[in-house]
C-alpha cells in the first residue's frame, strides 16, 4: 500500500488516504540479466590458475572479476589477456627469479588486468620470450642439424 497526499476543498487542510497501488519497482536489477562475458571470464580465470599453478582454493574475487571485465569491455580479446598472463608468468621480476629481486612472486590477475597498459606490457613480454615448447623445439632442431653436419657422408 502507498500513502498519498491529496488536497481537498479546504485550503489549509490535506487529507491522507491509503491506496492499493504498488509503486513502480525502483530497482531495475531485480530481474537479473545473464552476465555478459561470463564464458570469457571463466576461461581467462582458468588459464590464470593453470599458468601460475594455482590450486582449487583460488577464487574469482570481485576485484579480479572487475579488472578482467573492464579489459574485455575495452575490447581486449581473450587471447590477448591470456598472452598477457603468460607474459607475466615468464617475466623474471614477476615470477620471482630475478637475481636482483627478493624472490617475491607478483602473479595477481588483478595486476595483469589492472589497466590496458599492463595487458599490453605483459603481452609484449610474452612476445620477447619464446614459450618453452618453442625453445625446446628449436634446440632439438639445432641439435639435429649439428648431428647431420658432423655425419660423414
Amino acid at each position: 500500500m502507498v500513502a498519498e497526499f491529496t488536497t481537498c476543498a479546504w485550503p489549509a487542510a490535506a487529507v491522507l488516504y491509503v491506496s492499493n497501488r504498488l509503486p513502480p519497482a525502483r530497482n531495475a536489477r531485480a530481474a537479473k540479466k545473464p552476465e555478459k562475458f561470463k564464458a570469457e571470464l571463466l576461461e581467462i580465470f582458468g588459464y590464470w590458475k593453470e599458468a601460475w599453478g594455482k590450486n582449487e582454493q583460488a577464487k574469482l574475487t570481485p576485484k579480479r572479476k572487475k579488472a578482467v571485465l573492464a579489459r574485455l569491455k575495452e575490447g581486449y580479446t581473450v587471447d590477448q589477456i591470456k598472452l598477457a598472463i603468460y607474459g607475466c608468468s615468464v617475466t623474471p621480476h614477476n615470477n620471482g627469479t630475478d637475481p636482483k629481486g627478493d624472490g617475491r612472486i607478483y602473479d595477481c590477475l588483478e595486476l595483469i588486468c589492472r589497466s590496458g597498459d599492463n595487458v599490453e606490457r605483459f603481452a609484449g613480454n610474452a612476445s620477447a620470450i619464446a614459450p618453452p615448447a618453442q625453445q625446446k623445439q628449436s634446440d632439438a632442431v639445432s641439435d639435429a642439424l649439428t648431428n647431420i653436419n658432423d655425419t660423414d657422408w
